[in-house]
């Protein structure tokens, strides 16, 4: 599963609503302020959360954005299906609507399977565990379990860039192995699931075979600077 930027600003935003005191109504600049999300943006997600009854807006001096529903009654599952649809999809569709052949009617199973876990955690949690900070079980036991922040991503291949003659590369940390022919052109820092920095090294590679043409056309370009300054000196000329 991949939590998008959208899912993840909905759920910050509804936090600052439901934080306030009295029920107020809160603006969407305060809160995109307060979780440094960009304003446009905001106004979609709160958009999307209005269609389907999660929140409401208030207009008049004291506008502004509040929950329509209790917070109890709103999970992080509805949340992500307001704004990003299905937990789980298969091409758009839910996995009981794709139809796989005999040799591969195992997998559907697993997108099922896939889908009934999330629903165990984000169907648990509401925006008001959220908002005491004390989520309820099994969550604290998963996030405890041993292995279970161990980044299993696999490492980052070298990705060519598009066009050019040098090809850029994009390498993770084990993979930064500078030959003779590679220099680091940029830098950069991304963090890992537990919030340590990971070092992104940006290399371009150049390639020997168009150097080589480089190379031939400074010793031609000499060449011919000599001859023509033969000629001049021969002729009286100065340049």
């Amino acid at each position: 599963m991949r939590v998008s930027a959208k899912s993840d600003y909905a759920l910050r935003a509804l936090i600052e609503i439901a934080g306030q005191s009295s029920a107020a109504a809160i603006s969407a600049e305060e809160i995109g302020r307060l979780q440094g999300i960009p304003r446009g943006f905001l106004q979609g997600i709160l958009a999307d959360l209005r269609r389907v009854g999660i929140v409401m807006s208030q207009r008049g001096q004291a506008g502004g954005w509040r929950l329509a529903r209790d917070t109890h009654d709103v999970s992080v599952a509805d949340v992500i299906r307001a704004v990003d649809g299905p937990l789980v999809s298969v091409y758009g569709m839910r996995p009981e609507a794709v139809a796989y052949n005999e040799s591969a009617r195992a997998l559907q199973h697993v997108w099922i399977a896939a889908r009934s876990s999330l629903r165990e955690v984000l169907e648990t949690v509401t925006i008001a565990d959220l908002v005491s900070g004390h989520l309820p079980e099994p969550i604290p036991a998963l996030v405890t379990r041993p292995g279970v922040r161990t980044d299993r991503e696999p490492p980052v291949r070298p990705r060519p860039s598009r066009g050019g003659s040098s090809r850029s590369f994009v390498c993770g940390e084990a993979d930064q192995e500078v030959r003779a022919n590679e220099r680091p052109e940029t830098a950069g820092h991304r963090h890992d699931s537990d919030g340590r920095p990971v070092h992104i090294a940006v290399l371009v590679v150049r390639d020997p075979r168009q150097q080589r043409r480089t190379d031939l056309r400074e010793v031609d370009r000499g060449r011919r600077r000599r001859r023509r300054d033969t000629r001049w000196q021969s002729a009286g000329w100065t340049r």
